[in-house]
């Protein structure tokens, strides 16, 4: 119980101290176990629309690539347009207790699995293990050869099976650019060409 506040005002006579100007901080993000650097799986949390709290090291190298869940308009939302127009109503659902997993073929069979925290509490985004699990290994990979990050974020949609000319229309880049980027990968891969270079991967990342 709340003490009751008295409705009496200080007489004239009563001094005023000076009371400081306290000057409210963000809240701190939630700190759940699954948000530790040392968890191979991404994990973030979102406020209710979708705003974007707190992610682990995982997380944020997938938002980096821009292939899984991306951050539009200060919101994260998937990449893939198959299940953003599930997103919103998912986050919904969420929000008031109801666990929700999304899964699209469209986005290389990841799943996104959406887990309450609580009425009114954030909500915890994992995403699936064959995503974050296939990206750590293109990422060894990558780091190996000594790719840019550009040269990296390439290669991720060419083994994803997307076209040179779908991801300069998904990057708004010009379609040079691109060949450019490709052929740096397949140089510094050692490889003869784009289909060399992608059967490569595909023993290598799986």
């Amino acid at each position: 119980m709340l003490s009751p506040v008295s409705s009496e005002a200080p007489s004239s006579s009563a001094s005023v101290e000076a009371v400081p100007q306290v000057h409210r901080s963000p809240p701190p993000v939630p700190s759940f176990p699954g948000l530790s650097d040392l968890i191979d799986d991404a994990w973030l949390v979102l406020s209710a629309d979708g705003g974007l709290l707190g992610a682990n090291r995982a997380a944020r190298g997938l938002l980096q690539l821009g292939d899984t869940l991306v951050v539009d308009r200060g919101r994260v939302v998937p990449a893939d347009p198959v299940l953003r127009m599930t997103w919103r109503a998912a986050l919904d659902e969420a929000r008031v207790g109801r666990r929700r997993l999304l899964w699209s073929r469209e986005a290389g069979a990841r799943a996104l699995s959406l887990q309450p925290g609580g009425p009114g509490a954030p909500v915890l985004v994992r995403v699936g293990d064959d995503a974050t699990a296939r990206l750590r290994r293109l990422w060894a990979y990558a780091h190996a050869i000594e790719l840019s990050a550009q040269e990296t974020r390439v290669l991720e949609a060419l083994v994803d099976g997307e076209s040179p000319a779908g991801i300069a229309r998904r990057h708004e880049v010009g379609i040079a650019t691109v060949r450019t980027q490709i052929r740096g990968v397949v140089t510094k891969a050692r490889v003869g060409g784009m289909r060399e270079l992608l059967a490569h991967v595909a023993r290598v990342v799986g």
